[in-house]
């Protein structure tokens, strides 16, 4: 196995399906439930993990309709420790191939205003701010929407 990493994509029940949720609980400030996790269309959504000597070691989470040139990133994940060795680009290298096979062409996303270390990677890999959105969160916190033609 390379040591920069392997893609692949995880459905409910298969081997790394835990790992994915407790990655979730772990390092999100907004985790999702269990039921969350178990309730969403799989038919609709991509979950793909990025596994490092056979342990996944980040996750990201699309809301994609079959045939839909556009999908929605909803969650991205590096573990800490694994972030700032040039991974987290090498995984979103292999997602955008992922997402072109699977005919996307542009992915949107939201992400928290002042979360300034995931604006500051999103735009490196070349998404684009489109406007600000304010009280987006739960907790009234503002985010901002960008998007990435792939």
């Amino acid at each position: 196995m390379s040591i920069t990493g392997n893609l692949i994509q995880v459905l409910p029940g298969s081997e790394h399906w835990g790992d994915i949720l407790a990655l979730d609980q772990q390092f999100f400030s907004r985790p999702w439930t269990r039921p969350q996790w178990e309730d969403a269309d799989w038919d609709q959504n991509l979950l793909f993990a990025w596994e490092l000597l056979e342990k996944p070691i980040g996750f990201a989470l699309f809301f994609h309709l079959p045939d839909d040139p556009t999908a929605h990133l909803l969650k991205i994940l590096m573990v800490p420790s694994e972030r700032g060795q040039g991974k987290t680009v090498l995984f979103w290298r292999e997602l955008a191939a992922g997402l072109r096979e699977r005919g996307v062409r542009d992915v949107y996303l939201e992400v928290e205003e002042k979360n300034a270390r995931a604006i500051s990677f999103y735009q490196k890999i070349g998404f684009k701010k489109l406007r600000e959105l304010r009280s987006y969160y739960s907790d009234g916190s503002d985010a901002v929407s960008m998007s990435l033609t792939l």
